[in-house]
Order: C-alpha cells, then structure tokens, then sequence
C-alpha cells in the first residue's frame, strides 16, 4: 500500500491525464515489485501468484470484458427504463489528452487486480479459505478507495461489492485475467457514460430539471437495490464455489 501511494505521489507531478498513467504504470510496477518481494521470502516464482500468461489468459480477459459490460448494461437498462434518467451526447472532441485518459484505464485496473487479486487472495485462499480471502481483500480493496472525500459506507456498498465479485472471478478462473477484463469494462463503460465525470464521457446525465429532486432519491435507491442485489449474487456464488472446489491442487496463470 506505501509503494501505492509513492506512485500516486509520482503521478501528481503529471499534468493532466498524464497523471493517470503514471500512477497506473507506477503503481502496477509497485505491485509487482512487492509480489516479487513476498515471493522471494516463500522461495516461490510468479506462477505461485497466477502472474505467468498461459495459453487462454487473453481469451479469459475477452471474457471478463463481456461479463462486465453486460452487467454494465443491465444496470444502465434497469435506470433508464425505472427512472427519467437520461444520456446526451457530450459532444466530446477526440484528442491525445483523450486517448491517453482511456489508456490509463488499463494499467489502473492492472495495478488493483495485481495488488488485491494476485499473490494476496491465492494466499489467503489457500492457507484459510475463500470467504476468508473474499472479505479480506473485499474490505482492503474498499478501504483503499476511502481517500478523497469517500465515506465509509460509499466504499464498503461500492468498491466493497465489486472487490468480492472481482475476488470470486479471479478464484473461478484461477487467475487474474478475467477479474481484469470485468474491472476494465466497468471503468471504461462507466466513463462512457458520464458516470465518472463529463471531462472523458461521450454521453452525459441528464434529467428534467422539475424532477430533479425525486430522481435523485429514485436513482440513489434504484442504485442501493442493484448492488444489494449484486452483493446477494456474489455470497451465493462464493458459498457455491466453496462447496465446489477440493483440496485437489490446481494450476494458477492470468
């Protein structure tokens, strides 16, 4: 978590979306460094961590970006038709100041699956369980968007939900692809969208303004509903998974 914050520090003397990617390529490169660390200690190599590529990881990551830009559009569909929600073009002007905020979004979501999802989960999972390792780093993950004016209870109903959903895939799939893939279409869609800001967004909230009030009541509630409803899939599915696996050793890659 220090070397995480080092590279956001870095990134800070970045103007602009600059800042972004060096934060994701420091932080990723702070990720691996203290994977390497702890692996050193144990004598274990990356593959221990499921950091090695196999043959499929890149298809596992196809997968993981269909899995969530479906859900991503459930829950915009589910808005859009409960709500008086709308989208409108933002009209944005393509320019390299663009460009490079969509990249970022890759080594961002690199970085927090390397750092949540890779060497920390596999060990918790292995030595005490996958709820203990779905929680663990579910709370960790949550926590660690606490910064910047997040409140407890934001973090815990938001990046808390996602990082037992993020976890369950990487335990699925005995790697990190697909948590990576599921991570990227999220932020990218979200960003799309103007749900993270109109600065990158091709299509912005909107709302009549004589409702404005009920709206955001109904949006906020609607919203509370889905990821209640997201958290209720991920305890099943997790609880599924444990009755499932075996003490039978498996392989682990991207």
């Amino acid at each position: 978590m220090l070397l995480l914050v080092g590279a956001g520090m870095l990134g800070s003397f970045f103007p602009g979306q600059l800042s972004r990617l060096a934060y994701g390529l420091g932080g990723t490169a702070a990720a691996l460094v203290a994977t390497y660390l702890f692996l050193r200690l144990q004598q274990s190599s990356f593959a221990y961590a499921g950091l090695n590529w196999l043959t499929g990881s890149f298809r596992r990551f196809i997968i993981g970006l269909i899995i969530g830009g479906v859900t991503l559009a459930i829950m915009l569909t589910t808005l859009y038709i409960l709500t008086e929600i709308q989208w409108k073009p933002n009209h944005l002007i393509f320019s390299s100041e663009i460009i490079i905020g969509y990249v970022a979004i890759l080594p961002l979501a690199f970085m927090e699956e390397v750092a949540f999802r890779a060497y920390p989960f596999l060990l918790l999972q292995k030595r005490y369980g996958i709820w203990i390792a779905q929680i663990v780093t579910a709370v960790a993950f949550a926590l660690y968007h606490l910064p910047g004016g997040n409140s407890l209870v934001g973090v815990l109903l938001g990046p808390g939900i996602w990082g037992l959903v993020f976890g369950l895939s990487a335990a699925w799939s005995r790697g990190i692809a697909v948590p990576f893939g599921i991570h990227v279409a999220l932020n990218a869609g979200q960003m799309i969208m103007g749900m993270k800001g109109n600065d990158l967004a091709v299509w912005k909230l909107d709302m009549h303004e004589h409702t404005r009030d009920i709206n955001l009541y109904s949006i906020d509630t609607i919203g509370l509903g889905m990821q209640l409803a997201i958290l209720g899939i991920a305890i099943i599915t997790t609880e599924m998974f444990r009755r499932k696996i075996t003490n039978t050793p498996q392989s682990a890659g991207l």
